[in-house]
């Protein structure tokens, strides 16, 4: 069973009842409500800070092997305000690029963690707190959409 949910749809609420059942989820932050802090289950989940930059959402996808997904047009161009994932597994978790190439972003180290960023406008997509750069490679990457 796969849920999407926002949090104009119960996302507290449902978020619980999904997380009894080991659902994978699908879980997005809608751009017009600003900051959102997004958690997952145990399950393979898949996390979206939502269009809009300068918003610093805050994603944790829990146990399972989850996609972190993001778009390069909606990197923020100072990190305090880019999307931070706060327990982003290397080799299991995957960062899930919306429009765009691996080879269009990079990553290096920034305040204890990693900032992985496009390399043109050198905008941040996300902030992977606690994790050393020289734990991603492109294999923690993929190509998707969302849902």
């Amino acid at each position: 069973m796969r849920r999407c949910l926002s949090p104009l749809s119960g996302f507290d609420i449902m978020l619980y009842f999904i997380s009894i059942w080991n659902c994978h989820l699908c879980i997005y932050s809608h751009p017009s409500l600003g900051t959102d802090t997004l958690i997952g289950n145990e399950a393979n989940n898949k996390l979206y800070g939502g269009a809009g930059s300068g918003v610093k959402d805050t994603l944790t996808g829990g146990s399972g092997n989850d996609i972190f997904i993001c778009s390069i047009e909606s990197a923020a161009s100072d990190i305090s305000v880019a999307d931070w994932i706060l327990d982003f597994t290397p080799d299991s978790d995957k960062i899930g690029l919306e429009d765009g190439e691996v080879s269009d972003v990079a990553w290096s180290s920034a305040s204890g963690g990693t900032k992985i960023y496009d390399t043109q406008s050198d905008n941040i997509l996300f902030y992977l707190e606690g994790i050393d750069e020289s734990l991603l490679d492109a294999d923690d990457f993929v190509i998707t959409d969302f849902v």
